[in-house]
């Protein structure tokens, strides 16, 4: 073998040798990432499972039922006979005016 010809056959070994490493590096990367997006995935159904259940412990503690229920029995309110017709509203200004009214 000539010298030529060993270099040669040196760089295409050595040139293999680093094609190799690195897919062996881009492979490994890949499992890595996709035992982590398996990881999250499972986190994320887990948080959503949870974000459910609350929603449906909220639905549960916010029926009208449950409200007036204590209201009237826990806090000594009356419910009313007759349906609220008008809703009042009072600008800031006005509130304002008559706290200070009030407070003299």
């Amino acid at each position: 073998m000539t010298k030529k010809t060993f270099i040669h056959t040196v760089f295409i070994v050595v040139i293999s040798l680093v094609i190799l490493l690195g897919y062996v590096l881009i492979v490994s990367k890949i499992k890595s990432l996709t035992l982590e997006k398996q990881i999250l995935t499972e986190i994320l159904y887990k948080n959503e499972n949870q974000v459910n259940i609350l929603s449906v412990e909220i639905q549960k503690l916010s029926t009208q039922e449950r409200i007036v229920y204590i209201a009237v029995n826990k806090l000594g309110l009356i419910q009313s006979t007759e349906p609220f017709e008008d809703i009042l509203v009072i600008d800031k200004d006005k509130l304002n005016r008559i706290v200070k009214i009030v407070n003299e």
